[in-house]
This record gives structure tokens, sequence and C-alpha cells, in this order.
């Protein structure tokens, strides 16, 4: 079992006050504001509150499908197909698509019905579509949703909150796929075997993606709601669920993801939702406190002679944090394993580093050693200059004491550490022993006393 050894070290990296931006004020029922890549949380309000999600339904719909099929894929309605009403393209009974055009319908137009063919082409049935749905919402991390239907319709239970659409959709926006779907102003589905019109009519109804004239009241100011920065992702409304939206951007190398539920009228859904990019690309910045192989601190080692060993970051670690915040503490906290019996190798675990703001761990990295370390090298120089040639001088003589004390130092010291270990196994085995027997007696006596007790009822 490796032994830890706890190290806390306080890293000043710079002595200014740390501010923090003051977040938009919302109006909608529940919103969410996250980092999609660290997954940080960088506002929240009612964001675990379950809500009727809309056709932001359509997200996990469309991230089941492209994960189980290629685009290409031939969908045949069939003779049974049932409509679900509302937004639809008015699929016709034994129609004929292809994946990809059914997505765009979803996505682009958000069709119902389009939504609905998907699910009984995966799952043969909308109630075990929406069952898988659940368990991969589940695998995601998002614990919190529950839903009935593909589409988003509203039905009894058929719930989500702002954070776990925000999980959905930050793993949605890894497909390259996705990310064209969401993106896209306008679809045409050619014609087909039941159909003779090509339906050119699909258009977005997210008018952060479709260049309208449409505009909002925004800072005080009448503003177009089409934004360029924005490149996706999706729409919803129900009179039971409001407006309702999911959006993104990229910024200083970040992809944020905001999520807006139960908005009023009058385009606040829009309103909030840029305010939170905003707010997101304004005023916070993508922090690397660790890169990968970054040399973290360095270990005395025997063998290692004066260099000792350097131990290195696995892996990189970044963060979100306001542009104004200067770093001013941050704490390192090692965990350092006991020095292994065996030679060290290049890249094995010598322990942990723990990083910290205000207190709290932000997060963790394993350390690596950098380099080879035989602990047979310095004995190993000593028998060479033993099997060479005379010493020249009063010099090499104090050297090669000094190294000699030094290897029988390690020597003892591998020894008496491997005595000790083995002195204690067998006096904890022995202790073990010797508690069995006394339990095993004990028990004898309880029997006997039993006997006797019910001999004297007799």
């Amino acid at each position: 079992m490796k032994k830890k050894i706890a190290i806390i070290v306080t890293f000043m990296l710079l002595l200014s006050a740390v501010s923090y931006a003051t977040p938009p004020e919302i109006t909608a029922a529940s919103a969410i504001l996250i980092n999609a890549e660290t997954q940080e949380v960088l506002f929240e309000l009612n964001a675990t509150t379950p809500l009727p999600p809309a056709s932001t339904t359509k997200v996990m719909t469309a991230l089941l499908i492209l994960e189980n099929h290629s685009l290409d894929e031939i969908v045949d309605v069939g003779p049974n197909f049932v409509d679900p009403g509302e937004k639809k393209i008015a699929i016709n009974h034994n129609e004929i698509f292809t994946v990809e055009e059914l997505l765009y319908a979803v996505i682009v137009e958000s069709a119902n019905d389009a939504s609905a063919a998907l699910a009984v082409f995966h799952s043969g049935s909308v109630e075990a579509f929406a069952e898988a749905m659940n368990e991969r919402a589940k695998e995601l991390g998002a614990v919190d949703s529950n839903f009935v239907n593909p589409h988003g319709l509203d039905e009894p239970g058929h719930l989500s909150t702002a954070k776990d659409l925000a999980i959905i959709s930050a793993e949605a926006m890894k497909n390259a796929t996705f990310r064209l779907l969401v993106s896209t102003q306008r679809y045409t589905i050619n014609p087909t075997n039941m159909q003779p019109k090509a339906r050119d009519y699909l258009f977005t109804s997210n008018f952060f993606i479709r260049d309208t004239n449409k505009t909002m009241i925004y800072r005080g100011q009448k503003v177009k709601i089409y934004d360029e920065r924005i490149d996706g992702i999706k729409t919803g409304y129900t009179t039971k669920a409001g407006n309702c939206l999911i959006s993104t951007l990229s910024s200083g190398g970040n992809r944020y993801i905001s999520v807006v539920l139960g908005a009023g009228a009058d385009n606040l859904v829009y309103v909030d939702s840029r305010g939170l990019l905003d707010y997101a690309s304004e005023d916070f910045k993508r922090l690397r406190v660790v890169s990968e192989g970054d040399v973290v601190t360095n270990i005395t080692v025997p063998g290692a002679e004066n260099t000792g060993l350097n131990l290195i970051s696995q892996d990189s670690i970044t963060r979100t944090v306001p542009v104004d915040f200067d770093e001013s503490t941050i704490e390192e906290s090692f965990d350092l394993y006991d020095l292994p019996e065996e030679p060290i190798k290049t890249g094995m675990e010598m322990g942990s580093l723990s990083l910290s703001i205000g207190g709290e761990v932000i997060a963790t990295t394993k350390l690596l050693a950098q380099n080879d370390i035989e602990t047979g090298d310095l004995i190993g120089s000593l028998s060479e200059k033993l099997s060479s040639k005379p010493f020249e001088s009063p010099y090499d003589y104090l050297v090669f004491a000094i190294k000699l004390l030094i290897a029988i130092a390690i020597w003892r010291w591998i020894i008496v550490g491997r005595r000790r270990r083995t002195k204690k196994r067998i006096r904890e085995e022995k202790l073990a022993q010797i508690r069995e027997e006394i339990q095993t007696q004990d028990e004898s006596s309880n029997v006997y006393k039993l006997s006797d007790k019910r001999r004297n009822r007799t």
C-alpha cells in the first residue's frame, strides 16, 4: 500500500485583489451559463429545478440519433406512423427519407413528426426511444431529466432542467454534424416517393441564427436579435413551458453554453440569453494553471546524485476566471508516494497535485517521473572506480571515501527498511493469530456455560 506524504504550499502569483463581474439580471424562471469544455458553472438560477423543456428536448433526440446512425441510412416511415401534431413537415405514411433529411427537419424546422419518425426508426416505438433518451442522459450526468417523448410537446412527467440541458448540449456540440445542423438557417428536403415537390420551407426559428429584421431592447438600446457570434443551438415553446432557448458561442478559446427556460414574451428569452453570453465573453477568460509536461516539483531520490527527480504534470489544467482575476492566490497541494523499491522509470506515477482557489479544489492531476532513476547507479559507479587504475591524488581518495559512505548508507537504508517491514508483517500476523485463539476460547467457554445452565434447569 502506498503511503502518502501531504505537503501544502501556498503559491502567491500576484498580489492584486480579485473582483468578480456583476452577472446579468435574468427574467426567466430558470437559467444557467457554463463553459462547455470544463463544465464550470459561471451563472445559475434555479438550474436544477425540473421544468417543461419544450423543443429543446430535440437536442437529446438528435444526439442519440447521431451517436447511433449514419446520415445516409434510409428511414421508411411505414403505414402505422402516428403524427404527434403541432409543428411538422407533413410526413406521409410509407414515405421514405434519409436520417440526414429528418435530422434537419428536427433541428431547423423543429418538426415534431420528424422527431417521432426517427424515434420509431431507432427504437421501434416512441416510448422505447424515450427510455433510451433517459438512459443516455444519465450516462452524461443529466440525472434530473425525465423524457417522455422525442419532440417536447407537453406531457405529464416530461421534464428537464437548465443544468441537464447544458450538459447534454455540451456533449452534442462536440459532434461536427450537430454543429452544422444547429447553425443552419434554411434547409430543403428533395422530393420523395410520396411527395413530388421539394420541401423548401424549412427555416430555423432561432433568430440568433436566422438573419432577419427582428429586434429587441437590450441594455437600453434597440438592437437586432441576429448575432453572428452565436452558432447554435435550439429554441422551444409550449404554453406550459413558455419560451426556452439554448445558445452557444466561442470566445477566447472557450465555448460557452447558456440555457434559458420559462421566459416571457416580447423576445425576453433572447435578452436573457444574450446577457448571459455577453457576460461570458466580456467578463471571463481562460486561465492555464498548469500545462501537460510542466515540471511541478523536484524530489530527492537516492541514485539521482545532486539533480534530484523532476515530477511533471500528467494533464493540462485550465479554468475559467473573471478577466480581472489576477491569480492572486493559488494553493498547490502535493500528495507524494513513498519511493519504490524497484527502479524509477519515466512516466511512473509518483503522486498527485491538487490546485485550489479560495480554499476550493478546482483540479487535480497525477505527477509523473520525468526520467529513469536506477537505484544501483551510485553503487555501480563505485565498483567501476575500484576496478579502474589507482587513484592519482588525495582528492580522489576523499571523493571515493565520501561516495563509499553514501553507498553504504543507501544500502543500509534499503536493507533496514525491508527488515522492518518484514518484522512488522510477522508481528501483525502473530497478533492476528493470538486474537483468533482468544476468540475461539471465548466462544468455547460460552458454549460450556450455556450447557451448564441447561443442565441446571433440568
